[in-house]
């Protein structure tokens, strides 16, 4: 601790004699604030930004969506760039909001003011010290954002008993860092639900003959493709339980997980593509045309990648959405507010 305490002085001492200098040489007291107002607007898009990232995220795939259809809207790395973009844009109008504050309150007030005089000498050591606390602030706020994307046996935690460091961990909130870290590994490896472990959706819909015998077993009696459609959602929404070991090593993209219908009916459990895959094979064999949908789906806490299905009622000359994956969390079969927490992005295949 004390190390670091003697760290930190020496960084505001560098920052005032610094300052100093500059102004000195340049006689322009612009040449201390303005890098106070760049580093306090980052501090603040950081914030900003974390606080708000699901908002943003969710904006900018929309706007892929409608803008892009099946272009470059899939791409992970574009939605990153995007990210990034909006972050510095974020950045920029706060550093210029500061500014500004700067010319109207302090530029004007100080600029004539004599290098020489004492109280122009304090103000910029003044202004030293805050520089040295912003960029202390910076590099401790850098530590708990990435402690927070990290587990426990990777931290760094020489700086946890210090109140700069518990103060800043309270703004950010390790929730958000959650899922900010969550969502930027969703773009990464987003080539996306539709493969997993090199199982391609032509693959995961595959069916076999107990697949195709308890699909005509469930919609024997029915007349109406609604009917038939939902016995298959309520017969897997009832029998298939969700893998959250799974979904959390495939996210993580740890180990070599089979998927899709057969593996999923005979194991009774998966992830939401199985869920989907599973769906589409029991559809295909009893003739009803279905959808395979990816996108982002809303589970309480965040938005997340998510796969589920829509089926066409040839009857009612209409295709509906289902989410079997969602069966316990409510109604999910052709639902009026289906679309309220579910955000389509691509067709992954039609069947």
């Amino acid at each position: 601790m004390h190390n670091f305490q003697l760290l930190c002085g020496a960084v505001v001492i560098f920052f005032i004699i610094y300052s100093l200098v500059k102004v000195y040489n340049s006689e322009d007291i612009d040449h201390v604030i303005e890098p106070i107002s760049s580093g306090i607007s980052t501090i603040f898009a950081i914030l900003i930004f974390l606080w708000n990232f699901q908002v943003i995220d969710v904006f900018i795939t929309k706007i892929l969506t409608n803008f892009f259809k099946n272009t470059i809207k899939d791409n992970g790395i574009i939605h990153i760039i995007l990210l990034l973009i909006s972050f510095i844009l974020l950045k920029v109008i706060l550093f210029y909001f500061f500014k500004g504050i700067n010319s109207l309150i302090i530029h004007s007030q100080f600029k004539d003011l004599d290098k020489k005089n004492p109280f122009f000498i304090a103000l910029v050591s003044c202004f030293g010290v805050i520089r040295g606390l912003i960029f202390i602030a910076l590099i401790v706020l850098s530590i708990v954002i990435y402690n927070g994307s990290v587990e426990n046996s990777k931290q760094v935690k020489f700086l946890k008993n210090f109140n700069i460091y518990k103060n800043l961990q309270i703004l950010v909130d390790n929730n958000q860092i959650t899922v900010v870290t969550n969502g930027v590994k969703e773009n990464i490896s987003s080539n996306k639900i539709i493969y997993y472990n090199g199982i391609t959706v032509d693959e995961g819909v595959k069916s076999n003959k107990d697949i195709k015998n308890t699909s005509e077993k469930l919609t024997k009696n029915f007349k109406f493709d609604r009917e038939k459609a939902y016995a298959l959602y309520e017969w897997i929404g009832k029998n298939i339980v969700y893998d959250d070991e799974k979904a959390k090593n495939v996210m993580e993209l740890n180990g070599n997980y089979e998927s899709g219908a057969i593996i999923t009916f005979n194991k009774k459990r998966g992830i939401c593509f199985d869920f989907s895959c599973l769906f589409t094979a029991m559809a295909k064999d009893i003739g009803l045309k279905s959808r395979i949908i990816v996108g982002k789906a809303f589970n309480g806490n965040e938005y997340i990648s998510h796969a589920w299905n829509q089926v066409y009622l040839e009857d009612e000359n209409r295709w509906i959405n289902i989410d079997s994956t969602f069966y316990n969390a409510g109604e999910y079969f052709d639902s009026c507010n289906f679309n309220e927490d579910h955000i389509l992005e691509e067709i992954a295949g039609e069947y």
